[in-house]
């Protein structure tokens, strides 16, 4: 079975199901290790507000502490409208 790839990540089990959206355990071909990868639903990432909201817990994910995930980066990739 092929492998589903959102560009530089290789995506694999489904590791939560939100309301904003999906946790996968991905590969980040990057920097080359197993990630967690969290894609929003296009209606979150559409609104503003909300997209902003993440971005500043992301950042804050950025430092390195024990009792939180380390984040890599923030990417943004938008979906054509239908």
């Amino acid at each position: 079975m092929a492998k589903r790839r959102l560009e530089e990540f290789e995506l694999g089990r489904v590791l939560g199901v939100g309301t904003a959206g999906t946790i996968y355990e991905a590969w980040d071909k990057v920097i080359g290790q197993k990630v967690a990868l969290k894609i929003l639903l296009p209606t979150v990432s559409a609104d503003k507000i909300v997209s902003a909201r993440f971005e500043r817990e992301m950042l804050i994910l950025r430092t390195e502490w024990r009792a939180v995930v380390l984040c890599h980066r923030i990417a943004q990739r938008r979906h054509a409208e239908r």
